[in-house]
């Protein structure tokens, strides 16, 4: 919302928020498909799955934190 309020144009930031919206339904949409198919390949392979999926989303955080806020890491809470 930080980021949005202030580089997004004026007229620009309720489309940003529609098009973000947008955008998560339709992820999680996909996710729930993928899910479904392999559900009914096979239910051994969804925990693994699942779990790669989990460590690869904390490896992206992790090197987007590492990328944006420097080597030492995320912003310190006061």
């Amino acid at each position: 919302m930080t980021a949005r309020s202030q580089y997004a144009p004026e007229g620009a930031r309720a489309q940003g928020f529609v098009t973000v919206a947008g955008l998560k339904i339709g992820v999680a949409s996909l996710g729930a498909v993928v899910a479904e198919l392999l559900a009914a390949v096979s239910t051994d392979g969804l925990l693994p799955v699942t779990t790669g999926a989990l460590a690869l989303a904390v490896v992206v955080g992790l090197a987007d934190r590492r990328v944006t806020d420097g080597p030492e890491g995320g912003r310190r809470l006061r």
